[in-house]
Order: structure tokens, then sequence, then C-alpha cells
């Protein structure tokens, strides 16, 4: 049987405990920076996971501006067409007595509005019980 000194067996039990606390603190430096890393990554996941939705929620409301923009430009088209329609009935000369019979205007054509030798009466509060 072999008999181990103390001083060997001290020596042994030191210098494993070194090794083994060099390995701890290289072992716990990679593992705080895979930690690190971890952490990282999965900021990067949830802020990505994050940034979709708000820019799927976006999208949808441009849509939704898009519909109610063009429902508004197809009425406005509509309206367009119509005026379109009033004005070139009123450029039609020909046309333009019927017109005034469905408007229940009359032609004058000879107007006294425009005359200076005739006198016209004004018409107001006071002067309303002499008509």
């Amino acid at each position: 049987m072999t008999v181990i000194s103390l001083k060997h067996n001290r020596y042994n039990l030191v210098a494993h405990k070194t090794v083994w606390e060099k390995r701890a603190k290289i072992n716990s430096k990679k593992a705080h920076f895979l930690l690190f890393i971890n952490l990282l990554l999965m900021g990067v996941v949830v802020f990505s996971i994050i940034f979709s939705l708000f820019s799927k929620i976006q999208m949808n409301n441009y849509r939704l501006d898009l519909k109610e923009l063009s429902a508004q430009l197809t009425s406005l088209e509509h309206k367009n067409a119509e005026l379109k329609n009033q004005i070139n009935q009123i450029k039609d000369f020909e046309k333009l007595p019927t017109l005034f019979e469905k408007s229940n205007l009359s032609v004058v054509n000879n107007p006294n509005y425009f005359s200076t030798t005739k006198k016209s009466t004004e018409v107001g509060v006071n002067k309303l019980q002499s008509l």
C-alpha cells in the first residue's frame, strides 16, 4: 500500500481547488456572455413581433382610409358629372327656353331695369303700403 504524504495531499487539494475556481470563472464568464446573447435575441424577437403587429394594424388603417377615400371619390365624380351635365344644358341655347319653362323663369326681351329715363319705385318697409 502506498502512503501519500499530507503535504502532497494538501497540494493536490489546493491545486485542484484553484483549477476548479478558474474553470468556474471561465464558465461563469461564458454563461454571462451566453445569457446576454440569449436576452438580446429574445429582445429582438419580442421587438419584431410587436413591430409586426403595429405595422399590420397601421396597414389595416391605411386600407380602411383608402376605402373611405375611394367612396368619397366616386361620389365626387358623380357630382362632377351631374354639374357637367347641367353646364352642357345651359350652354345648349336651343334647349334654353325649355330649361326656363322647367325652372319657371320668363324671358324678357326689352328689360326696363337698364333704362335711366324711367323712374322705379322703391320698395321697403315704409313704402310697402303704397303698392
